[in-house]
């Protein structure tokens, strides 16, 4: 009877199983299996900005354009889309490239930093845009994997050797229904609508849609650049129960030692190459800081928080920022959602002084010298 059952279940799932690989596959939400990176890097090093960029593997795109680089940047920033909207000028230079990728893990920033140094060639500076939850072994994050051979070869101190672009982990997309259920709107889109994402270079920096710009960084479109009070602080309602960053923060018990120590070994060594290194801590929205102050699941924010400044200030480390908004008197104005501020709040990060316009009135402002 059991083999019977077991026959009967093939037959069924066989089929269903042929239709999610099919739509995942042509569907593709998330661009898994087409290639606009290397399209877009091509876009960044011939001097145009992209506008209209679907969903990509921003791992890959980091990948073409640190090959595609004609000359070594002075400035690099790694990090998350936290820091994403930090661009040359903020850093007062032309010699610079943001590589933040959303939801950065600290294998991210290795791989990224190894990616130069395979090279042979380093930055001046590193400016690195510091989560709470790199150090959270149950992060679940594993987009790191597209670079997952950069970051082996920093971990066993060997030359690079590249992956083949087909890894597992897209392989499995192919059955995830998840992933079927994003593509199936996507194919419908392609299909039925004739919806086409046509990627846009432009020497505009503002577009209708997200715009990645030429030194690395993003800019977004009107619908974000004017978003009133009221809808930051509904997106930033919506980021405590189903946000990317309470995601990255679950079960988030204590700071991974493994990742302590391999943060260690990434920052020593970058201060072994004599590499001027900054670190920055971004501030979150008040109601989603204040959340996750109050609830007991995310106490590992403020004590990574702790963490990080003993750190930085052992290893004579520059340090900007806080995750806390009050110390920069920021308010919604100063925000897109829950976790990323906007260009306002962000520059007033960067100077380490309080907003021009608070709301309420700061416990204590943090002061730093410019980066």
């Amino acid at each position: 009877m059991l083999k019977k059952f077991l026959i009967k279940l093939m037959l069924f799932c066989t089929p269903f199983g042929v239709l999610m690989g099919t739509v995942n596959y042509f569907g593709d939400a998330g661009t898994l299996f087409s290639s606009p990176e290397l399209q877009i890097a091509k876009y960044l090093a011939e001097g145009y900005n992209v506008a209209n960029a679907p969903n990509i593997d921003e791992r890959a795109l980091q990948r073409h354009v640190i090959a595609l680089l004609k000359t070594t940047p002075s400035v690099i920033v790694l990090g998350s889309s936290t820091i994403l909207l930090m661009k040359s000028t903020n850093a007062s230079t032309n010699s610079f490239m943001n590589h933040g990728v959303s939801g950065a893990s600290l294998e991210d920033m290795i791989a990224i930093y190894q990616l130069y140094k395979s090279r042979g060639v380093l930055p001046k500076k590193i400016i690195m845009g510091i989560d709470p939850w790199i150090f959270n072994k149950n992060s679940g994050q594993l987009k790191w994997k597209t670079l997952e051979y950069a970051y082996t070869a920093f971990v066993l101190s060997e030359p690079m050797r590249e992956q083949s672009s087909m890894h597992l982990d897209k392989f499995y997309q192919l059955f995830s229904p998840s992933y079927f259920q994003s593509s199936i709107k996507t194919l419908y889109a392609k299909l039925i609508r004739k919806e086409k994402i046509v990627l846009l270079p432009t020497k505009q920096r503002i577009n209708n849609s997200l715009t990645r710009l030429v030194d690395g960084s993003i800019s977004y479109g009107p619908k974000n650049q004017n978003l009133t009070v009221q809808e930051v602080e509904k997106r930033a309602k919506q980021d405590m129960v189903g946000g990317d960053t309470i995601n990255l923060l679950e079960k988030y018990t204590h700071l991974s030692k493994k990742h302590r120590d391999l943060f260690d070994k990434f920052i020593s060594q970058i201060i072994s190459q004599n590499i001027d290194l900054t670190f920055v801590l971004i501030p979150y929205h008040p109601s989603l800081y204040t959340f996750m102050l109050t609830n007991n699941a995310y106490r590992m924010v403020t004590e990574f928080e702790q963490y990080i400044k003993g750190y930085a200030q052992q290893k004579k480390i520059k340090l900007m920022g806080s995750y806390d908004p009050a110390r920069f008197n920021l308010d919604s104005n100063y925000f897109y959602d829950g976790m990323h501020v906007n260009e306002k709040g962000l520059e007033i990060v960067l100077k380490g002084s309080p907003s021009p316009h608070p709301r309420e009135k700061s416990r204590y402002v943090q002061t730093a010298g410019s980066l």
